[in-house]
């Protein structure tokens, strides 16, 4: 081979070799780019709900709405992936919630900024503010005791209920600081009332509060048949 034609073979492979670099650089840079984007694009997920299963295919937990299908928030379901035993979300009202449910045990809920309720297999407690500070213990056989601080009265009570929830008794501090105990029937209606209780006379409709040394009885329709003094 002549000197001339080795020293033009020598230029081509260089001019090709410096062709071939530059082309597969801007590959290259492509590619990057290309896997920049994708990556950007899976930071977010769009989807009205997102559901994680074990292996044997039971729900355990539910981004989305609740049970209910009408609350959003953050569902944990138990090993059977029948019963949701912890939840964290917000109502429709805009108010939040924290649960925390054991169905055998105790549960916890915080609902509405403002109550707050353990419940076990023997009974319920239950700690609120909505309206009055009150502070409730119900049994598992469905009777109930709440004390009562009414923010809009200022009156102390603690209050006895039945089963069906129906007022039993009732002892009351009023805000002028005069106390009564009374009592109810299974239908509710007041049958008798001891110290500072407020009746109506019929024949005026007039109000009338009677002293803490009164004793009253009523008849099934809440209407006075006798009083002392």
């Amino acid at each position: 081979m002549k000197r001339k034609q080795y020293s033009l073979l020598v230029a081509l492979t260089l001019l090709a070799g410096l062709v071939g670099g530059a082309m597969s650089n801007r590959v290259f840079m492509a590619e990057i780019a290309a896997a920049q984007e994708t990556k950007q694009h899976e930071e977010v997920i769009i989807a009205e709900e997102f559901r994680l299963v074990d292996e044997s295919g039971k729900t355990r937990v539910v981004l989305g709405t609740g049970p209910a299908g009408t609350t959003n928030g953050v569902w944990v379901y138990d090993e059977d992936g029948n019963n949701v035993c912890a939840s964290l979300g917000v109502h429709e009202n805009g108010e939040p919630f924290l649960g925390l449910i054991n169905i055998k045990k105790l549960s916890l809920c915080v609902a509405d900024s403002q109550l707050l309720s353990f419940t076990g297999t023997e009974g319920k407690v239950s700690i609120g503010t909505l309206g009055s500070a009150s502070l409730s213990i119900g049994s598992s056989a469905g009777n109930s005791i709440k004390l009562e601080l009414s923010r809009e009265n200022k009156e102390a009570s603690v209050i006895l209920f039945g089963k069906d929830f129906k007022t039993r008794a009732a002892l009351v501090l009023e805000s002028d600081g005069s106390p009564s105990l009374k009592l109810y029937d299974r239908d509710g209606m007041i049958r008798s009332a001891l110290g500072s209780a407020e009746i109506e006379i019929i024949r005026t409709g007039e109000a009338r509060k009677k002293s803490e040394s009164s004793l009253l009885l009523f008849d099934k329709d809440g209407k006075v048949i006798w009083s002392a003094p």
